[in-house]
Parts: C-alpha cells; structure tokens; sequence
C-alpha cells in the first residue's frame, strides 16, 4: 500500500464558484451534486459509514457497495445498496466512474447505480485496507480511510463542504516545441512521468499531457523537466528569482531557508539572525537554478526543508536533484554543502551546527553561447560559481541527471545520422558529403535517449556526467567519421563505407535476394536511375 497524504487536506487552489457567478474561464471547474460512493469489504463497516454521513449532511446520496449489505437492517431508506464491491474507481470530484465484477471474471460499469443522470459519482469513500486508488497524491474528492476511525471522522467534516461549483486554477505550463518526451514515433525523455505523485500527466500523441483535473501543483514535474517544457505557473520563476536580488556588497544573510506552507512553522528558524527564510508553495518550484542563484547571490548555503506531508515521489525527486547539484558544485571548486535538505524535526539542531563563513557577491552571466530557456539559465548560474583554474576532467552525475556525453561504438555505427535527425535539442549534427560525420555539442545535451532509442545499429550508449570548463563543454567534437565510396560505374563519391557495408550484409541476408543486387547498391541514385531506364 502506498503512502498517501492526509485525505483531509483541502487540495491547493480549490475555491467555491458562488451561485449565480460565472465560471472561470482559466483553469478546472468541478461540478458536485452529492453523490457519494462507498465501498469496503465489509458490510457492517460500510453501512456505519453511511448512518454517519448521512447524520452529518442528510442532503447527500448515498451509493454503498459491499458484500453482505443488503442484509443490513436499520439502514436509512434513501441508501442505495449494491450487494458486491466496486473493483476499480478513476476521475476526480463529480466525474468519477466505478466497476463491479459481474461474474465470469467480467466487471461492467457501476454507473447504473448512481442517481446522477450522467452515471457518475461526486464523492468516492474507500473503506478497504488496500486503496483502490494508488496515487500518492488522490484525485480531489477521493477519501481512502481504510479502517481509521480518526480519518472517517475527518472526512465526515469534509464531504458536505465538496458539493457544488469549484474552480482550481491551472498551475503548470506546457510547450511542446521544448518536449523531448516523443519524436516521430520513438520515446526519448520521461521524467515527467516517473514523478508525477498524482498521476495526472501520460504520454498522448507523441508529446505529454498533463491532466488539470488531477494536477494538484507538486511541481515535481518542472523540477525534473530538463528543458523547461513544463514549467509552474504559480509561483513563476522569475517571481522567485526577484526575491533572490541584492545590491551589490549587501552584508544580506548567510543561510537561504526555503520551506512550503508546512515549514512555516519551524522551529527556531527565526532565532537565528543568520536565517533568511523563503516560502514556497510547492516546494519544487524552487528548483536548482534558483538554488544556485542564491549562492551567485551572495548566500553561502540553501536549505530546503522537507515536510511529512510532501509526497515520496517529490521528496526523491528533489533529494535527487541536490545530489546532482551537489557534485556540480564540488566539480567547479565551491562547496557541495552549500545545497542540502533537512527533514523539519532536524532543523535547530542542523541550523545550530552551522558554521558558514559569510559569501561575496558573485555577478551572473546574463546567457550562455547556443543555449535558451531553463537550461541558458542553470549554465549560467553555474558558471557565474565557478571558481578559476577549473579541473578539466569530467565529473560523473547521477542517473537520470540532464548533463551528459552521447558516445558511438564505431563497429556498429552506419553513419546514417537518424540520430542526428531526431536529437530536440541539437546537440547532434551530422553531414553525408565531402565525408560522412557526426558530431557533438556536450552544452545542449539533456540526456534525454531519443538518439539511443533511434539508433537502428544500437550504437549509442549515454553517460550522465558534467564538463566544469565552459570551453570544452561547448566545443563541438566529431564522435564518429567514414569516407566515402563511389560510385563503380561513375566514379562518384556518394555513400559512407560503413553504411553500404552494413546495406548490402542485409541484402545478402534477405531469403530470395537476386543476384546482382550487392552490385546495384554500389551504384550512386543517377546510375541506378539510368540502368533502370535502359532496362
């Protein structure tokens, strides 16, 4: 069973639209008429469960499915019984759907019992011990109890307040023309994917989509997108980074605090004159640029503090990311504890044992030379922390990290650039004539493995590592290079070695190939086209 968070929690943003006022036109409108679904194995259990609601707000519908319920006397007469479990729940508040086994392995859908014309339910109260549901972060109106009695009570408080219009604003900004997720047809990047702790975004049509029903604005997904194709809303980047300026030669603080709306509490954060604190809502909008501009700034350390409530998959997404982080930092001579987290109950004692000399100001760079967006913004920052005499070998990163090298095993590459034709970002480029090459550019490359999965030879490996000097790091290097062949009628070059090597093995290898066939390929297209003529 995964950890989910407190079923009572009022999801971010979610506001009642008053009756009579129009909807927002930006962002989710939930429309909830009252009918809750309940369902749980066991019959007594469930049927308590609906006394209760019911007492709390009589004005809800109630659907219970359980084995065993229709034998339950006592039951208010407005309850609708089903004498079976629902097996499967998905949606969000006021458009939920649920299945029921109907014998023969089959299942069909539960709607039919719902009082609501459109088959769906409002409110979903799971009472069994493994939720039906298994995202970290549940869709709103959707309330796994198990078997507490303290969460029951909980939500009895809550259902009642989730009837009617509401509205959530749209917290993440999408830009597909940056995604490296999907290029005709072949998987690269899938980030996104791995983090998303409400299971809101799934690849659709080549590109992502990020559900706004289910998005509750974690933000693990900016943090981890390495080209800034999802990005948050609120708060904005540049919202952040604001609070981050300081004139220059201001004495400032000496440790960064950033904290969400559960950190605000912490203890003895503000004893410490040494302590500027930021409040974040989400947490990850704060992400390793900004980490890092603190530092540029003037901070000799930030500290994110990690509330119980922030999801396991978002936790580990920004441990992940100050690990990276960290062995950048250790690679460019600065400090890898100067970015670190800290669990809330380990706050005084951490902030106490803090003995951090005051930083000097360092100016950033405004760009870096063929970069944009998220990334032009991360190379700056680091490079603007970059103590001189760099060391010049490369540092190795964690998996998963967007700094890294693409590597060709020369025995298998053709040179027939499908590599170079589906790389996002550019970091590959290629040329067929006056000799075949392919080369690259370590700076743009986000790891992302569109090259690796497009590889028809299997002929590319990546590493996640990161070039502390900018020079090497932007030079454009040839990984792999052939010569030409020509033509054996015409004399003209026209074709890589390797590739007409590697063409004419699997022409050979064909069952039923005609005899000729290696010697047509030796051709160049205007004398294939001209012996095809005068046949």
């Amino acid at each position: 069973m995964m950890n989910q968070t407190d079923p009572t929690d009022f999801p971010a943003g979610l506001t009642r639209v008053p009756e009579g006022r129009a909807e927002p036109a930006e962002g989710a409108i939930f429309h909830s008429r009252g009918v809750v679904l309940i369902s749980g194995p066991d019959a007594g259990a469930a049927a308590d469960a609906a006394r209760r609601v019911l007492a709390r707000a009589p004005a809800l519908r109630v659907v219970v499915f359980a084995p065993g319920i229709n034998g339950i006397a006592a039951l208010p007469k407005s309850v609708m019984r089903v004498g079976g479990p629902v097996v499967s729940v998905q949606g969000h508040l006021g458009a939920f759907t649920a299945t029921a086994p109907v014998g023969g392995g089959k299942q069909e859908d539960a709607g039919i019992f719902s009082p609501n014309p459109d088959r769906q339910f409002d409110l979903v109260l799971d009472l069994f011990a493994r939720p039906l549901l298994n995202a970290a972060v549940p869709p709103i109106g959707y309330f796994a109890v198990g078997n507490s009695e303290a969460a029951l009570a909980r939500v009895l408080e809550k259902l009642p307040t989730l009837v009617g219009r509401f509205h959530k604003p749209r917290f993440f900004e999408y830009q597909a023309t940056l995604c490296q997720h999907q290029v005709n047809g072949v998987t690269g990047c899938t980030r996104c994917l791995s983090v998303c702790a409400a299971q809101a975004i799934r690849a659709s049509a080549g590109a992502i989509e990020v559900d706004p029903y289910l998005c509750q604005a974690c933000a693990s997904c900016a943090l981890v997108c390495p080209s800034g194709a999802l990005t948050v809303v609120r708060p904005a980047a540049a919202e952040l980074a604001s609070g981050l300026v300081r004139p220059r030669g201001e004495a400032g603080k000496d440790i960064l605090l950033v904290h969400d709306a559960e950190g605000r509490d912490a203890a003895c954060a503000d004893e410490w004159a040494r302590v500027e604190r930021m409040e974040v809502n989400p947490l990850p909008a704060f992400g390793e640029a900004l980490w890092l501009q603190a530092l540029a700034q003037g901070f000799a350390a930030v500290r994110l503090v990690l509330a119980p409530p922030l999801p396991a998959l978002t936790r580990d997404a920004l441990q992940a990311k100050v690990a990276e982080v960290r062995a950048i930092l250790a690679g460019i001579g600065r400090d890898p504890d100067a970015v670190a987290t800290l669990e809330i109950r380990d706050l005084a004692a951490a902030l106490r044992r803090a003995a951090l000399q005051r930083a000097t100001h360092v100016p950033a760079t405004s760009g870096h030379a063929g970069v944009q967006g998220k990334r032009a913004g991360l190379l700056a920052a680091i490079d603007a922390l970059a103590r001189k005499n760099l060391r010049q070998d490369a540092l190795a990163l964690p998996a998963q990290a967007p700094f890294g090298r693409v590597t060709v095993d020369a025995r298998r590459c053709t040179l027939c650039l499908a590599c170079a034709n589906i790389c996002p970002t550019r970091a590959l480029g290629g040329q067929i004539a006056p000799a075949p090459l392919l080369a690259f550019k370590e700076s743009l490359c986000v790891q992302c493995g569109l090259c690796r999965a497009a590889c028809p030879e299997q002929a590319i490996s990546l590493q996640a590592r990161f070039v502390p000097e900018p020079a090497r790091r932007d030079e454009v290097r040839v990984i792999a290079r052939d010569e030409q062949v020509a033509c054996s009628r015409c004399s003209t070059p026209f074709i890589g070695r390797h590739f007409l090597e590697r063409s004419i093995k699997m022409m050979q290898a064909r069952p039923g190939a005609l005899p000729g066939a290696a010697d047509f390929l030796r051709l160049c297209p205007s004398c294939r086209q001209r012996g095809t003529t005068q046949t």
